[in-house]
């Protein structure tokens, strides 16, 4: 929480804390508060809850927690001004080509967006070069939803 330069993001790390308490209450599993060990890029695991597996977004006006029995990612961000440059840099040809149809750019981007951060959080290596193909893995299943102007996606290994 305290790596986090301004007070917002401090707020918002320790309310997705208290979402992951609060989620591991409802699982009626909670014996204790949650201590964190990280991977080699830093992705969070909980180590006195090794059967449970979590994941933590935040955006401006959100923050959401994920538990489960398995691996997991989820990414929330709402739906800001569309930039090509970032569309570029992150989708491929097929996704690019869907960007330049759409009735809303800025929304079916974000929606997008969503869909990788939360495939990169499943799988625990942070966004990389790969960005751009993170979604032609079929071994993930991703579920995305509108929420107001935000797009919440939650990405699980396909079994």
């Amino acid at each position: 929480m305290m790596s986090y330069k301004y007070l917002r993001g401090k707020v918002q790390n320790c309310l997705a804390y208290l979402l992951l308490v609060h989620a591991l209450r409802e699982e009626g599993v909670f014996t204790e508060m949650p201590e964190f060990c990280y991977n080699e890029h830093g992705k969070p695991s909980l180590k006195n809850y090794p059967d449970w597996y979590f994941n933590l977004s935040h955006c401006k006006d959100a923050v959401c927690c994920v538990i489960a029995k398995e691996e997991v990612g989820i990414d929330i961000e709402e739906v800001r001004e569309y930039k090509e440059s970032l569309a570029m840099y992150s989708c491929d040809e097929k996704e690019i080509m869907m960007l330049k149809r759409s009735d809303d750019i800025a929304d079916d981007f974000y929606m997008l967006w969503t869909r990788k951060e939360a495939a990169f959080k499943l799988i625990g290596s942070g966004i990389t070069k790969e960005i751009k193909h993170i979604l032609d893995n079929t071994h993930t299943n991703i579920v995305s939803e509108k929420i107001d102007n935000m797009w919440l996606s939650i990405a699980t290994y396909k079994h």
